[in-house]
């Protein structure tokens, strides 16, 4: 019983401090949560959540040497880090034209799939 303590508070510790890093996750959520409204953040953590499935999926599988390769290291920060730079130079470049009116602009995009993305380009 004490390992299993043990375990889901290590587990909430390393899920907590994941959740406090800026990232494209939180940027995307504040972005569309003002257009949006409530829906956003729950509808981006089931798109997370089925990303981190299917992660811990092909852990089960074997595929933990190639993800833990200095390569995919790499490819997983400078890919997430350009995607964090795209996102903030976005969002700078559309400063003048922001406003606090609610918007009833909506886009088509998916948000669970908008969830899976941008926790896919988390350089963390």
């Amino acid at each position: 019983m004490d390992k299993l303590i043990g375990i889901f508070i290590t587990s909430f510790i390393i899920a907590f401090s994941g959740a406090l890093m800026p990232g494209p996750l939180l940027s995307a959520t504040i972005n569309e949560s003002g257009r949006r409204g409530w829906k956003v953040g729950p509808l981006f953590i089931l798109g997370h959540g089925i990303l981190e499935g299917i992660l811990i999926v092909g852990l089960f599988l074997g595929l933990t040497p190639l993800l833990t390769s200095n390569a995919a290291f790499i490819v997983i920060a400078f890919g997430g880090g350009s995607f964090m730079i795209w996102m903030a130079f976005g969002m700078f470049r559309s400063l003048p034209h922001i406003s606090l009116n609610d918007s009833t602009e909506k886009s088509g995009n998916n948000l669970i799939l908008t969830g899976i993305l941008m926790s896919m380009a988390n350089p963390y």
